[in-house]
């Protein structure tokens, strides 16, 4: 951690919300007691993704091949989908009709979940996380969707500077003509019809400023962990028919990111794939052979909690 944040400051990215992390373990570490230090353990490989994530925008200018693959997705989309949008890509079909209904309150409404949906993508695997740890207080369970997710975060960050991908905004924007090394405008993609109705640069910044890597479309994240967390929270809790209900919220995500601009179906089915080769990896070897003979995953995870830290 020391290493990241040396890093960052050398390069002026340090931002407010690194404190909030340094904040964060440093109470854990103080009040928690035995929790807080099982906690840390157990979330350590999703917080270590997060740093290793953030320093890509230190690397990414560097490390990234040079090549941004824009036109070879969209044809490939276009072949595959472009039935469903009437000739168009779907993303492209969809941003014809907001554009053509943009003071419509059904566009608004969209607009206003997609881009929920789109925000909640961040906080999503640390919920799942906590009720499959305290909740369900399976901690095995917890950890095969933990190293699961952070398997899959490895193979798409390899991929993310591999093969870095034009998202379907930039062709909308730009045409098919590869881009700059450096970063363009417009990454929010259909995400800026908010920020013009809310009259604030929010999503533009975030996607924008704060991205670490705007080329970084195939796997969809957006696609992986929606489906990843229905199928953990299905197997802890739901396995009913009520339980296929937890398969509504990656729909709902997925078309979110086919109608914001931010992917094409193909990305989407590239982090579905990705996600179920990172949880073959993590159901058939890292748990069987290495953190079922390390871990005692007969703790159980409530119990610690009840006991006063003082």
């Amino acid at each position: 951690m020391l290493v990241w944040f040396s890093v960052l400051a050398a390069f002026g990215l340090f931002r407010p919300d690194h404190l909030l992390f340094i904040g964060f373990v440093a109470v854990v570490l103080a009040v928690g007691g035995r929790w807080g230090r099982v906690l840390l353990i157990d979330w350590s490989p999703f917080l270590l993704y997060t740093l290793v994530y953030d320093l890509m925008r230190v690397v990414t200018g560097t490390l990234r091949a040079k090549t941004v693959h824009v036109a070879g997705p969209y044809h490939l989309e276009h072949a595959l989908f472009g039935w469903l949008g009437g000739g168009q890509i779907p993303s492209f079909a969809l941003r014809d009709w907001a554009d053509a209904h943009m003071t419509s309150p059904l566009k608004i409404g969209i607009d206003s979940a997609s881009a929920a949906l789109y925000v909640f993508h961040f906080i999503a695997p640390l919920l799942t996380m906590w009720a499959l740890w305290y909740v369900a207080d399976n901690r095995r369970l917890m950890y095969e969707y933990s190293i699961t997710v952070a398997v899959l975060n490895v193979f798409a960050l390899v991929t993310y500077m591999a093969l870095p991908v034009a998202p379907p905004w930039y062709v909308r924007l730009y045409g098919l003509a590869p881009p700059p090394l450096e970063r363009v405008a417009g990454a929010a993609g259909g995400l800026a019809d908010l920020d013009q109705m809310l009259g604030i640069r929010l999503f533009g910044h975030i996607w924008g400023d704060l991205n670490a890597n705007q080329f970084a479309a195939v796997p969809s994240l957006h696609g992986a962990y929606p489906l990843l967390g229905a199928l953990f929270m299905w197997a802890a809790f739901g396995k009913t028919r009520r339980g296929l209900l937890w398969l509504l919220y990656p729909a709902a995500v997925w078309f979110a990111a086919v109608y914001l601009d931010h992917h094409y179906l193909i990305d989407l089915l590239a982090g579905a794939f990705y996600s179920a080769v990172a949880w073959l990896i993590t159901d058939r070897l890292l748990l069987p052979r290495l953190f079922d003979r390390r871990l005692d995953f007969t703790l159980k995870i409530r119990p610690l909690f009840r006991r006063p830290w003082w």
